[in-house]
């Protein structure tokens, strides 16, 4: 069972990830958009909060568990739950 567990973890994808390019925030496996506004947008994922504030924050991609976000970006703050 050691060998099926590890070729899952290959296949099956589900790490979350918050990838910055300049002027893009693409996210991988969250859980829920809280927040979608022009100035900020907030995405969780277990116990933490992604707060993204900037200018002109838009949506490029939206697709399952997947996320492009464009625009000057101007912070990203993380909030644990306690």
């Amino acid at each position: 069972m050691v060998g099926f567990e590890k070729i899952r973890k290959y296949i099956v994808d589900d790490e979350f990830r918050l990838i910055f390019f300049d002027n893009q925030i693409y996210i991988i496996n969250y859980d829920k958009i809280l927040e979608l506004s022009d100035g900020n947008i907030t995405v969780n994922w277990e116990n933490k909060l992604f707060v993204i504030k900037g200018d002109v924050l838009s949506l490029k991609r939206l697709l399952d568990r997947e996320v492009l976000i464009s625009g000057k970006i101007k912070s990203i703050e993380v909030f644990y739950d306690k």
